[in-house]
């Protein structure tokens, strides 16, 4: 049985009131949501990782929060919906699930 992880990052971080989304900010020089991916990337029992984005944010998460840090568990990013019910339902979804 494989496990596997979503990340569901779409969220716009308004309650923060800044001007960049919170798993976005700079934590010792990287993003949040790179913190985060490497804690699971670096699991010996995780298999794949999902990271789920908005879709006007896939590149910048792409480039600055997974490229350069060379995840090997990272599969795909998967475009967040409306609400964070609808993004962990993409995610699912786009990984086989119902």
């Amino acid at each position: 049985m494989s496990v596997i992880v979503l990340i569901p990052a779409a969220g716009l971080g308004r309650r923060m009131g800044g001007t960049v989304s919170k798993q976005y900010l700079s934590l010792d020089g990287r993003p949040i949501l790179a913190h985060t991916i490497a804690l699971f990337d670096s699991h010996p029992r995780v298999d794949h990782i999902y990271i789920i984005a908005p879709e006007n944010q896939r590149e910048f998460c792409q480039r600055d929060c997974i490229e350069p840090y060379n995840f090997k568990k990272v599969r795909d990013i998967i475009i967040g919906g409306a609400q964070r019910q609808d993004s962990v339902r993409n995610g699912i979804v786009a990984c086989g699930g119902s």
